[in-house]
């Protein structure tokens, strides 16, 4: 397991860390430390505790506010493709309500039958492709 040594509020720490992990945590130790000193030079807290865990209530506030935007961009997103679904779906049962004109003849089909056909085929396609897009994505 790699290691990685950061420095934070004149403090060096050596951290074991995930591989592929190293600049991450880097970075994260540079906005703790600048964010610590920020604190110390605003004056009102000196005790290098109280900077510590207002620092780190600060990083667990930003952290809860970005996950609950992405929570609630994530639930409009998946109301847009629910409704766009809802939409395609209905449709599919009006283009499928239209009376289909009988064949003419032994194996022919009707034009309205064949393109009735290839629009649900593309409308399974898309609900497919746009479930598939959002399970990668993570939003299911």
């Amino acid at each position: 397991m790699p290691e990685v040594t950061v420095n934070i509020y004149s403090r060096t720490y050596r951290l074991a860390v995930s591989t592929g992990e190293e600049a991450l945590i880097q970075q994260c130790a540079e906005l703790v430390d600048k964010q610590m000193k920020a604190i110390r030079e605003g004056g009102k807290v000196i005790n290098q505790d109280q900077i510590a865990v207002l620092v780190a209530l600060e990083v667990a506030y930003e952290a809860q506010k970005h996950a609950e935007k992405l929570s609630a961009e994530k639930a409009q997103f998946i109301e847009a493709k629910n409704a766009e679904i809802e939409s395609l779906k209905a449709r599919i049962r009006e283009l499928e309500a239209r009376p289909i004109a009988q064949p003419s003849g032994e194996g022919s089909t009707s034009p309205d039958a064949a393109l009735l056909r290839e629009i649900e085929k593309l409308s399974k396609q898309c609900e497919e492709a746009i479930f598939t897009d959002m399970r990668k994505t993570g939003m299911f």
